[in-house]
């Protein structure tokens, strides 16, 4: 009987992180919105910004600041060359609409912060599901007790 609650479990687990991972693209499409990559490329402390690059699908490379106010309130900044996502208008991609900066633990991720790329992202998404998917089959199969 325990195993049949943790596989059903499991397999909604499972299940729950591939919408997670399935979602931002339906989202993106119905709000004419693209996600691409960029990268932090230094610190403007003046104006107390991260500043940050990405090329649009037309070829064409934009430089933009971000208010992180967090960072310069710890003074724990992503590294140069950090990936991160950015979300733009795909009529006018030059307007961005929207950055994901992941914060993680320092000890693991060593600065404080983890690459955001589509294929980081997309790949820790598959992953984490997968895993779930599998021990879910595991235990409604009776392999796992």
């Amino acid at each position: 009987m325990r195993s049949v609650l943790y596989g059903t479990g499991c397999i909604l687990l499972g299940l729950f992180f591939l919408g997670t991972g399935i979602y931002p693209a339906i989202r993106n499409a119905r709000e004419g919105t693209k996600t691409l990559d960029g990268e932090v490329i230094g610190y403007d402390y003046e104006n107390r910004t991260i500043l940050l690059k990405y090329r649009a699908d037309n070829g064409e490379t934009y430089e933009i600041g971000y208010p992180h106010l967090q960072s310069f309130a710890t003074g724990v900044f992503p590294k140069t060359g950090l990936k991160v996502g950015i979300t733009v208008r795909k009529d006018d991609p030059a307007r961005v609409t929207n950055i994901l900066l992941l914060q993680g633990f320092k000890r693991i991720s060593g600065t404080g912060y983890l690459s955001s790329s589509r294929f980081r992202m997309a790949l820790r998404t598959a992953l984490l599901s997968g895993f779930f998917l599998f021990c879910g089959i595991l235990f409604l199969t009776g392999a796992m007790h």
